[in-house]
Order: structure tokens, then C-alpha cells, then sequence
């Protein structure tokens, strides 16, 4: 996992990047409008609900490098659509019978 520091202001917003190492969150983060950045980021608390997950996955999931997500202040943000991905290949896993993780086989 790559940690890196916003040049704005280093102690608030932190990026996690994982499979891209550019800055295109934070500048993502940074050009969205308020109503629609809350469309395009979910905490993480929300993104377990959604995945029907715990945050213990989810936070798995990103130290993994299976979702991307920003540190904003105290809060850590999923891209909504790194975690639509994850639930896809979870799904398509799921239907070709590939075995769960810790499962024996």
C-alpha cells in the first residue's frame, strides 16, 4: 500500500493508492461538487453495508489493494467505484465456484 501525502494540507487529506499510484483521487475528490462527491465516496461503514460485509473486510480489501479510498481529516472514504468492482469479482467468484478465502478446498 502507498501512502501519499495531499500537497494541500498533508495532515488532512491523506490518498491511499493502491493499483494507481497517481494523485487522480485526490483530484477527483477536490473537482466534485459536495451532493456528488458523497455519490462517488462512502465511508467505510456504508461500503460494508452495501458489499454485505464487515469493516474488517472492507478494511482488508484495502490493504489488500482491492479498493481505493482517501483519509479525509478522521474519516476514510471508498470509491464507490473501486468497491462496485470488488463486489463484481466477488460475485463472479462466487458463481464459478471458486473457493472462499480460509475454506478448505
Amino acid at each position: 500500500m502507498t501512502k501519499r501525502n495531499n500537497l494541500h494540507d498533508s495532515k488532512a487529506i491523506r490518498v491511499y493508492c493502491f493499483k494507481d499510484p497517481t494523485d487522480a483521487l485526490l483530484e477527483e475528490w477536490f473537482s466534485l461538487p459536495d451532493h456528488e462527491r458523497s455519490r462517488k465516496f462512502i465511508g467505510t461503514a456504508d461500503a460494508a453495508k452495501i458489499a454485505h460485509v464487515t469493516r474488517q473486510t472492507i478494511h482488508l480489501w484495502l490493504d489488500s489493494g482491492e479498493l481505493l479510498a482517501l483519509r479525509v481529516g478522521k474519516k476514510l472514504y471508498v470509491q464507490a467505484d473501486s468497491l462496485r468492482a470488488r463486489i463484481r469479482l466477488q460475485a463472479r467468484e462466487w458463481t464459478a465456484g471458486v473457493p472462499r478465502r480460509g475454506t478448505a478446498t
